[in-house]
């Protein structure tokens, strides 16, 4: 039901195999939700053998038709072995649509895997959740959390440039400086939770000033978002976080 009107969505059972609601995607209609309604309360069931999430990821990929953007919301309840697999692959579609390709998860139960629902919604530049107890009460508003945010627009590739000025003043083209940066990649990094990027500089003397980081957000269709953060220079020891 939350899902806006005419737009495209499908189904997918998955076990040792898989399955669909429809070859491909309808836009929402009343008469698509009853049908989706429908499919649910007659297919969904514990009869599909095990989790194989991997296989059925990459039909969904490959039968997305000339949709320009697909989400996909992993609902799950189990397991697997070797889920770093199914992350990478996840990791590597969304690199290669440029953002276009999401993917958000949902963990049911006290089984399932938080590597595999958290790395999937992490790869895929989504969000994730788990309930481990749906009869506590509560846990529809963080369903609903992860169906707002597939419906986000999509964001592609991150980039940071550092802005450095000398002593007279002028503009640095080149870091004056070595440093070491964690994580060393941030081009794939989730806008849908809390990211922190730390930057290690030597402890000895700068002769330049770091005046600004630059966040480079590529939009696709649209031209790219700039965002720049003012760093605050410390003089002593201190807790400040730059958020």
């Amino acid at each position: 039901n939350g899902i806006p009107e005419n737009r495209p969505f499908n189904i997918w059972c998955f076990g040792s195999e898989c399955e669909y609601m429809w070859p491909r995607s309808k836009g929402l209609t009343e008469q698509t939700r009853q049908e989706a309604i429908n499919y649910v309360q007659r297919n969904f069931a514990a009869d599909m053998g095990g989790t194989d999430i991997l296989p059925a990821l990459k039909k969904i990929y490959e039968s997305r038709g000339g949709y320009h953007t697909l989400d996909v919301v992993v609902l799950t309840d189990g397991a697997i072995w070797g889920p770093q697999e199914t992350i990478d692959y996840v990791k590597e579609k969304r690199l290669v649509s440029e953002g276009l390709f999401r993917c958000f998860a949902l963990g049911i139960g006290y089984s399932v895997s938080h590597e595999l629902v958290e790395g999937l919604a992490k790869a895929g530049g989504g969000y994730a959740e788990v309930i481990t107890n749906v009869y506590g009460g509560g846990w529809e508003d963080r369903v609903v959390a992860v169906l707002k945010s597939a419906l986000a627009g999509h964001v592609g590739s991150v980039e940071m440039q550092l802005e450095w000025h000398g002593e007279d003043g002028q503009e640095l083209v080149q870091p004056p400086v070595s440093f070491k940066q964690s994580p060393a990649a941030i081009s794939a990094i989730s806008p849908f939770i809390r990211n922190r990027v730390f930057l290690l500089f030597d402890s000895g003397v700068q002769t330049a000033q770091l005046t600004a980081v630059k966040l480079n957000i590529r939009v696709p269709g649209s031209e790219a978002v700039t965002k720049r953060v003012l760093p605050k220079r410390l003089l002593q020891p201190d807790a400040t976080l730059h958020k």
